[in-house]
């Protein structure tokens, strides 16, 4: 019984310094946001051709999908395996 009870005092005890931890975790988040805030900005520059060459072929796949129906339709023996 009195194992169970010291069982029961761990458990509370790593549960409160998870807690602890997790909020000195946050303080620091919050404490370097500008650095966080400037290599979020720094990535996202990096990556905005990506993103825009991305969002420009999403665009364009349908007009040229049409474009491709309609030359295989004038040229009938040509096909996409060739």
């Amino acid at each position: 019984m009195k194992q169970n009870e010291n069982t029961k005092y761990v458990k509370h005890g790593i549960t409160g310094a998870a807690v602890l931890a997790f909020g000195f975790a946050i303080m620091y988040i919050l404490n370097q946001s500008k650095n966080i805030a400037a290599g979020i900005q720094l990535v996202f520059n990096i990556l905005k051709p990506f993103l825009f060459g991305a969002l420009i072929a999403y665009l364009l796949a349908p007009i040229c999908n049409r474009m491709d129906e309609r030359f295989l339709k004038w040229f009938p023996k040509a096909t996409e395996k060739q």
